[in-house]
C-alpha cells in the first residue's frame, strides 16, 4: 500500500515539472525561451535613504544628517531658485563630505541676512527633503522660498 501512494505522489510530482527542450535549436523552434541552468543568486536592491536636518551650535547652523548604508561622498546643495506653482527648485552644489563609520556627517551652513535659502544633501541618485534657513524677522513670518 505504501509503495502504492509513493510511486503516485512521485507520478503527480514529476507530471508537475516542467519540461525543457533537449536543444537550444528546439527551444527556439518551439517559442520557449531558454533558461539558465544555474539558478543564480541575485542579491535584494538595498535602498538608500538621506535624512537631514538643521540644528544650531556652536554660535551657528550646522546641517547634520545620515545616510543609510554608508557609501562613497555626500554632497550637500543649496537651491538657487524655487517655483512655489511646481513646487521644484534648481540645486547648485555647496560642499562634498565623506559620512563616518556609521553614515553620519556634519557640514556648517549660512543663513542670508533677507529671505531664505533652501538645503538638501545628496547621496548617489537619492536625495533628502528641503531645509529652509532664513533670519528671524520682527513679525514673525515663516521663511519665503528663495
Amino acid at each position: 500500500m505504501a509503495r502504492v501512494v509513493l510511486a503516485a505522489v512521485l507520478a503527480v510530482l514529476l507530471l508537475a515539472l516542467p519540461v525543457a527542450p533537449a536543444s537550444a535549436a528546439a527551444a527556439s523552434a518551439s517559442g520557449v525561451a531558454s533558461q539558465p541552468t544555474r539558478a543564480g543568486t541575485v542579491s535584494p536592491r538595498v535602498e538608500r535613504t538621506v535624512q537631514i536636518k538643521i540644528v544650531r551650535r556652536d554660535g551657528g547652523l550646522r546641517l547634520v544628517g545620515k545616510v543609510t548604508p554608508r557609501s562613497g561622498k555626500v554632497v550637500v546643495q543649496r537651491a538657487t531658485s524655487c517655483t512655489r506653482r511646481t513646487r521644484t527648485c534648481d540645486w547648485s552644489g555647496y560642499r562634498t563630505v565623506r559620512p563616518d563609520d556609521t553614515g553620519r556627517f556634519r557640514v556648517r551652513v549660512h543663513a542670508p541676512a533677507h529671505g531664505s535659502w533652501a538645503w538638501r544633501a545628496r547621496a548617489g541618485r537619492t536625495a533628502s527633503d528641503a531645509w529652509l534657513t532664513c533670519t528671524k524677522q520682527a513679525r514673525g513670518d515663516s521663511c519665503p522660498l528663495p
